[in-house]
């Protein structure tokens, strides 16, 4: 039987709200064991802005999903971002909105597109993701998560896992953890 609201059968709708509650309880166990540690390393940054979450769940994963037609998986949470506890709302999140829905003239961006991030973890900018000294192999193990899950909702919702930011998935980017994960993960 097909939801008429989401246009997804009830068992999908089960293995997504899991899939997101699992996702949901990494990042927020990451938050209570390194939240601490890692505003710390923000202050260093001398950011004008307040950091009210330092790792960010996308609180739009919480929505039912509505007819989904990729994954689109940003860096990792900018300033508007961790504010709002949302991923790509800030200035590239309105270029992403525009491409879609005035290009792949899709009625609805957040509605038709899962929104991820390589990390959770909050930058003012994604270069500064290397300035910061995190905890153990805390920058990968947050990129090879949420890898999997990119992997994980793309395969249940049967939809192409878009991934921007091809700089920093290279051999030497920041990002490598994320790409290798993706490559490995997608094949079982």
């Amino acid at each position: 039987m097909i939801s008429s609201n989401t246009g997804y059968c009830p068992e999908l709708l089960r293995d997504y709200q899991q899939l997101i509650s699992e996702l949901k309880d990494t990042i927020t166990d990451w938050g209570l064991r390194y939240g601490d540690h890692v505003l710390k390393e923000l202050d260093k940054l001398q950011y004008s802005h307040e950091v009210i979450s330092p790792i960010v769940f996308n609180t739009n994963l919480d929505r039912v999903p509505q007819d989904i037609r990729h994954i689109l998986v940003a860096d990792n949470p900018g300033k508007e971002e961790q504010a709002a506890g949302q991923y790509l709302i800030g200035s590239a999140g309105k270029s992403a909105k525009n491409f879609h829905e005035e290009l792949l003239k899709l009625d609805s961006f957040r509605d038709r597109v899962l929104v991820l991030n390589k990390t959770p973890i909050h930058t003012k900018a994604t270069g500064d993701l290397k300035k910061l000294s995190l905890p153990g192999d805390l920058l990968k193990e947050t990129q090879q998560e949420m890898a999997r899950a990119a992997v994980r909702l793309a395969k249940l919702l049967q939809c192409p896992l878009w991934v921007l930011g091809i700089k920093e998935l290279s051999e030497n980017g920041i990002f490598r953890p994320f790409v290798t994960t993706v490559v490995i993960f997608r094949e079982h």
